[in-house]
C-alpha cells in the first residue's frame, strides 16, 4: 500500500508540474524598465516612511512613469495627495497619468482641481510656465473627455491635433503641382 501512495505523489507532483509550467512562448520581463541606478534610487524612495514628501512623492512617480506603468503612478500619486492635497503638481501628475492609463474623465478632473490650486494659491509655487501647461492640458482635454478611447480612438487623435495646434486648418482642396504652377513673370526695368 505504502510504494502506491508514493507512486501517487509522484504522479500528482509530475502533473502538477506540467500544468503549472509556462508555455515555451511566455515572455517574462520585469515590472519596471528602469537602469540600475533609478531601480537603486526607487528603492531607496520606497524605503522612506509614509506619507512621503511632495518632493519625494514626485520623484518616485518620474522614476515609475520612466518605468512605463502609469497605474503605478496614480497608485504613488493618490496615496500623496492625501497628505499633500493642496499641492497643484500632485494633481497635474495625477491628471496626466489618468490621461496616459485612458482615463479621460478622472484626467480631466484632476487637471481642472490643479489649475484651481494654481490659481488660488498651491502650497507650491506655480509659476507662469506651469501655468500655461496645465492649462494647455485642462484644454485638450476638455475635447475628450466623454469620448471612450477604446470604442472611438480616430475622434479622440482628431480632437486632440486640433486642439494641439490651432492654426491647424482643413484644405479644401488639394495642393497645386509645382510643375503646373506658372512662373512668375520678370519685372520691366524702365528705360533710361
Amino acid at each position: 500500500m505504502r510504494p502506491l501512495r508514493i507512486l501517487d505523489v509522484a504522479l500528482f507532483l509530475l502533473v502538477a508540474v506540467a500544468v503549472l509550467l509556462p508555455r515555451p512562448d511566455v515572455k517574462v520581463r520585469a515590472a519596471l524598465a528602469l537602469d540600475v541606478d533609478s531601480k537603486a534610487r526607487l528603492a531607496e524612495l520606497q524605503s522612506l516612511p509614509a506619507p512621503l514628501s511632495a518632493e519625494h512623492a514626485l520623484e518616485m512617480a518620474d522614476l515609475v512613469s520612466d518605468g512605463g506603468r502609469p497605474d503605478f503612478v496614480v497608485a504613488v500619486l493618490t496615496t500623496a495627495l492625501r497628505a499633500h492635497g493642496s499641492d497643484h503638481r500632485l494633481h497635474f501628475r495625477k491628471g496626466l497619468a489618468l490621461a496616459e492609463h485612458f482615463e479621460m474623465p478622472a484626467a480631466f478632473q484632476s487637471t481642472v482641481r490643479a489649475l484651481e490650486l494654481c490659481d488660488k494659491g498651491s502650497s507650491a509655487t506655480c509659476s507662469e510656465a506651469d501655468h500655461a501647461r496645465i492649462a494647455l492640458v485642462r484644454d485638450s482635454l476638455v475635447r475628450i473627455k466623454d469620448i471612450d478611447v477604446h470604442q472611438d480612438p480616430n475622434t479622440m487623435k482628431k480632437r486632440l491635433i486640433e486642439s494641439l495646434r490651432p492654426t491647424w486648418l482643413r484644405r479644401s482642396r488639394p495642393a497645386p503641382n509645382p510643375s503646373e504652377v506658372p512662373a512668375p513673370k520678370p519685372a520691366e526695368v524702365p528705360a533710361p
